[in-house]
């Protein structure tokens, strides 16, 4: 139905003279949505009317019908004004005179050829324009609806019975009615065609527009999860807030590049960023792989923890092998940049495990972290440890012990907590 609206559209863009009439091929600067439907509507309902009175022009006038010529001729400039004044953005104006001018033309045409002509089928055909016109103006478009039945009973009444100004045989009047009939329904399937047309693009328009807005608010979600947890996430999404939660054992892991200074000297800015990224991007995969939530960097430190936000048994565990992995990581950078000559980081690890309360602190650019004393030990495990060593505290070493080969160092003084017994974790035990 579409592609046959506008195959009819295109073909009357093509006939000889159309081009002439102004604003037929072009839409209003400043018309509305709401409007542009009903605009291409009219437009189309109006050239098929101006066509129609054409090729009664053309016939009456080799009839020598003088009167309905020119009547016809009346008709088709009243459609070009009703064309030009509906580009101007007059569309119920338009409207109001282009039913007029059917009603009152049927009523010459019926005077002068009778009822079975069949030229009162034009009047049922404009009942059905009110429902097409854009929403408002119920008051003009009930006076239309009701004119066109009230006008209809009228003609029927006193002009079916009635002898017509004209004699002609049946079978010239049978091919009127034939006419007529069918440019009534060409009117009607214009019509109803381009109303299905509308219909299917707004449908489209919908999915479009629906299928965009799942694709942002999947990005959205995310990107969500790119900063909280999934359970902190999904929590905030369906109450608007997340309430902060106690975690009785979790492993906090602080990583730490030893040489970050000089490394960073040797950099420009954009060279250092990068460097970073390339660093942390391996460090979130490996850490992910694992069971580890990050929670964030500072500066050239990047903080993780295992048992959260889903309470585990075996954080510590899984902190120690996701510390050994990113150990792994940087040490085999490490190789492959001195091969090459290039400059490299090394890395100091610590990992505590202790009680901790996680949540959500701010409005604007919140953020999600974890607050105690366990916080605080895992930073200093990772200041007193050693390039390229997985230092953990005693309480970690007995949570992993069973799983691991360490060595002890001893009691190591610790900034604001004295001395603390520290391990290096070597490898997994077989």
């Amino acid at each position: 139905m579409t592609t046959i609206y506008y195959r009819t559209l295109n073909m009357l863009k093509s006939l000889p003279g159309i081009r002439l009439i102004p604003g037929f091929n072009t839409l209003p600067s400043d018309i509305t949505t709401e409007n542009l439907r009903f605009y291409k509507l009219s437009n189309l309902v109006l050239t098929l009317g101006m066509f129609t009175h054409a090729s009664w022009i053309c016939l009456f006038a080799f009839m020598g019908i003088r009167d309905l010529t020119m009547i016809n001729v009346a008709s088709v400039a009243i459609y070009i004004f009703c064309i030009v004044i509906n580009r101007k953005g007059y569309h119920f104006t338009s409207s109001v005179i282009m039913v007029s001018e059917i009603l009152l033309h049927q009523y010459f045409a019926i005077l002068v050829f009778g009822w079975e002509a069949g030229f009162q089928s034009y009047i049922m055909v404009i009942t059905l324009f009110p429902f097409l016109m854009p929403k408002g103006r119920w008051l003009l478009k009930l006076v239309i609806l009701f004119s066109s039945i009230t006008v209809f009973i009228v003609y029927q009444i006193n002009f079916k019975q009635a002898t017509p100004s004209y004699h002609f045989n049946g079978d010239f009047l049978l091919f009127l009615q034939i006419m007529n009939i069918l440019f009534s329904v060409i009117f009607l399937a214009a019509s109803g065609g381009y109303f299905n047309m509308a219909m299917h693009q707004t449908e489209e328009l919908l999915n479009k527009r629906s299928n965009e807005l799942l694709e942002e608010r999947n990005k959205s979600e995310q990107l969500l999860l790119n900063i909280l947890p999934q359970e902190t996430a999904t929590e905030l999404k369906e109450s608007g807030r997340a309430q902060s939660r106690y975690f009785e054992m979790v492993s906090v892991i602080f990583t730490d590049f030893k040489n970050f200074t000089q490394f960073s000297e040797s950099l420009s800015a954009e060279e250092l960023v990068e460097e970073i990224h390339a660093y942390f991007s391996a460090f979130d995969r490996i850490v992910a792989e694992r069971k580890v939530e990050k929670i964030k960097t500072i500066g050239d430190g990047y903080m993780c923890v295992g048992g959260l936000p889903v309470a585990n048994t075996t954080n510590a565990i899984d902190a120690v092998n996701a510390a050994m992995a990113l150990r792994d990581f940087v040490q085999a950078e490490m190789e492959r940049r001195k091969a090459e000559g290039k400059r490299y980081f090394e890395v100091r690890i610590g990992v505590h495990t202790g009680p901790v309360v996680a949540g959500i602190v701010g409005i604007n650019k919140f953020a999600y972290d974890i607050w105690g004393d366990t916080v605080n030990t895992a930073s200093r495990m990772e200041s007193s440890g050693e390039q390229g060593e997985v230092n953990v505290s005693q309480t970690t070493f007995e949570h992993i012990r069973e799983h691991f080969n360490c060595e002890k160092r001893g009691s190591v003084a610790v900034k604001n907590k004295g001395a603390m017994e520290m391990y290096f974790v070597r490898s997994p035990k077989k």
